[in-house]
């Protein structure tokens, strides 16, 4: 998983409070495709489960929820639900028995993963109904092109580690998921919402590959936010002083793919 996350002084809230949220529709895709496949709803795995926002969001549907994310940090701000239990781990090494789970989500996490090791221990613990439903959501993009050129320009010059982002900017397509799974549904969606430029001024500031910059050189990642906010700010015509208010949309386009084995419903429990 990202190393950053987990690291001492990672600012958690800020992480919560800015990043995108899911779709209910995004939720009922998975669970239709859970009852097409026979499966169950009892014990739902949720791993890079940073703030909890997928998690108990899972708990509304399964008797049962594990998250498991790699930072303490996060977990000691992720949401509390009653049927949420959280611990630190790995997505290599699932803290399930075989053949227990009916579902393992992965929220813009996947591309962090040992993808083989990890699939590996999807098969290991899911049922023979059980599925796995990964996503993943591209850079932002606005209404107002000039900005959107600027966001994609700045995004493209940080020190991603970019054998990992380019499985996020491909949308999953480049991961073999048919060499684990024989059944492989993808769906498409757009994340909207409405926010203001000193949100995502806070939101950029959780990424990564600025971490990575300060990291490298003490206040860089910062000033490339800064620049960026900047530029942002001016193309949208918003003067400084006046951001106060001034709101906008923000998109992301959103990949879900959902795997089954279907040689495995038929074996049955």
């Amino acid at each position: 998983m990202a190393h950053h996350f987990a690291k001492a002084g990672f600012n958690s809230h800020a992480y919560a409070s800015t990043r995108p949220t899911y779709p209910q529709q995004l939720y009922e895709t998975i669970l239709g495709f859970i009852r097409q496949a026979g499966g169950q709803t009892r014990l739902a795995i949720d791993v890079g489960c940073g703030n909890g926002q997928v998690t108990t969001r899972l708990a509304h549907g399964f008797d049962d929820v594990i998250g498991i994310d790699a930072s303490q940090s996060q977990l000691d701000h992720a949401a509390a639900h009653p049927r949420v239990k959280y611990h630190v781990g790995a997505a290599e090494s699932l803290p399930a028995s075989d053949g227990s789970v009916d579902l393992v989500t992965a929220a813009q996490a996947a591309h962090w993963f040992d993808l083989p090791a990890f699939f590996r221990e999807c098969r290991r613990v899911l049922r023979p109904t059980g599925v796995v439903a990964v996503w993943t959501y591209e850079n932002a993009y606005f209404d107002n092109p000039d900005a959107s050129a600027h966001f994609s320009a700045f995004f493209h010059s940080l020190p991603w580690d970019w054998r990992r982002i380019e499985l996020v900017d491909k949308r999953y397509t480049t991961i073999p998921f048919d060499q684990h799974f024989d059944t492989v549904k993808r769906h498409e969606f757009t994340l909207k919402r409405e926010t203001d430029i000193e949100t995502l001024r806070a939101y950029i500031s959780t990424w990564s590959a600025v971490h990575e910059c300060n990291d490298r050189e003490a206040g860089r990642g910062d000033a490339l936010c800064d620049a960026v906010y900047e530029k942002v700010r001016k193309a949208m015509g918003v003067k400084t002083g006046e951001t106060d208010g001034f709101k906008f949309m923000l998109y992301h386009r959103c990949t879900l793919v959902l795997l089954a084995d279907a040689k495995k419903m038929h074996e049955g429990p």
